[in-house]
């Protein structure tokens, strides 16, 4: 029976590793083609291609929901409010109040963007961005490659080689945590011709971290057991 458990383990190691080498390649050869990409866009003339952008947005406020009534009085100060600073950012684009209607149950306000220029030969830098991204995929997919391997070749799931490789995976996800909304950020920035760049934490990942942990201090208290086990014997 033991010996069936293992094997199972072996050949499930045996998928994941093949897997794992195929999503290598595939994201490799991305790397390249974006590291192409990149090279074209930073040689190109500034003014060979751009995009001018404009835009409009209406927020409305449906205040029913929330069981208010507006008045006379409370309509007069909610328009010379927004009259006085009606400028407001949505999504990293800049825009400005051109009208502003308030009913006795909601409020609505009409903007317009400004206008930004979006050149193409900025591109490069978001192609940078993507091979950042895949760079991080790369080297998480090495260390997943290496727990299968390890998986692969155990005679026992609760050898250290096992539980290393599963620390090691862990901590190569610590970059996703951060990088994530800097990446985001940075090309949305390259589209707004807004520089804004955010610095977070990405709650799933440290979520998955902690899992891999968890499971690697449940294989290290495998292996003693099976220590002792083996002592006692």
């Amino acid at each position: 029976m033991k010996e069936n458990y293992i094997e199972k383990i072996k050949k499930m190691g045996k998928i994941a590793t093949v897997i794992v080498n195929i999503a290598r390649v595939f994201v490799i050869i991305g790397m390249v083609g974006v590291i192409i990409a990149a090279v074209v866009f930073a040689v190109l003339p500034k003014d060979l291609c751009k995009v001018n952008v404009s835009g409009a947005a209406e927020v409305e406020v449906d205040l029913s929901k929330f069981g208010v009534k507006l008045d006379d009085t409370d309509r007069d100060e909610i328009t010379k409010d927004f009259t006085d600073s009606m400028d407001f950012e949505i999504n990293n684009v800049d825009y400005v109040g051109t009208d502003v209607k308030v009913d006795e149950d909601s409020i609505t306000i009409n903007a317009s963007a400004d206008k930004y220029t979006i050149y193409v030969k900025n591109l490069w830098i978001l192609m940078l961005v993507v091979f950042l991204s895949m760079a991080l995929t790369l080297v998480t997919l090495i260390f997943a490659g290496k727990v299968s391997k390890a998986f692969r070749d155990c005679e026992n799931p609760f050898e250290m080689n096992v539980i290393n490789s599963m620390q090691k995976l862990a901590y190569s996800l610590i970059p996703w945590a951060l990088v994530g909304s800097f990446s985001d950020s940075l090309a949305q920035s390259i589209f707004t011709n807004n520089i804004d760049i955010v610095l977070g934490v990405n709650m799933e990942t440290v979520f998955v971290i902690l899992i891999i942990i968890c499971l690697t201090y449940v294989f290290k208290y495998g292996a003693m057991l099976q220590q002792e086990s083996d002592e006692t014997l």
